[in-house]
């Protein structure tokens, strides 16, 4: 059991496999903890992008029954302190109007990043310095990030 689902079915024999297998084809430990990190980081973000799916569900749930229907699902791929993060959301439409349920300030989006105030300069480094190591497989050195 685990502390994300409470029932185990994230870290299943498959993903324990998972890291198994990166550890074993790593030359060395600073491989394994490089190859490690971005695998944990894609991990969270899907586990985000899910979480964040049911609760657009859940918010359709509502506005379904007071007259809302989907006009389309839009995808939108945001840079976060836990990695490159994309989900879908619904457009919903009722008599003219329309709107994302799933709004930006509901789960702290902003621009490009998920940011506290005061804070959107940091938010950006760090972004830039996250898909820099993530596309090169280097790490970020002297830099203030």
């Amino acid at each position: 059991m685990d502390i994300i689902t409470k029932t185990g079915e994230i870290w299943s024999e498959n993903a324990i496999g998972a890291v198994i297998s990166l550890i074993k084809e790593s030359d060395d430990s600073i491989e394994a903890e490089r190859k490690l990190t971005h695998w944990l980081t894609e991990m969270n973000c899907q586990l985000i992008a899910m979480a964040l799916a049911r609760i657009d569900t859940e918010l359709y749930q509502i506005y379904k029954v007071q007259g809302w229907s989907v006009a389309r699902r839009d995808s939108r791929t945001i840079c976060c302190r836990y990695g490159e993060l994309t989900y879908t959301r619904r457009l919903l439409q009722k008599e003219g109007k329309s709107f994302y349920p799933l709004q930006p300030e509901i789960i702290a989006i902003e621009g490009d990043g998920i940011i506290l105030k005061n804070k959107k300069k940091a938010t950006f480094r760090r972004c830039i310095a996250s898909r820099y190591t993530r596309e090169s497989g280097k790490m970020a050195t002297g830099q203030n990030w």
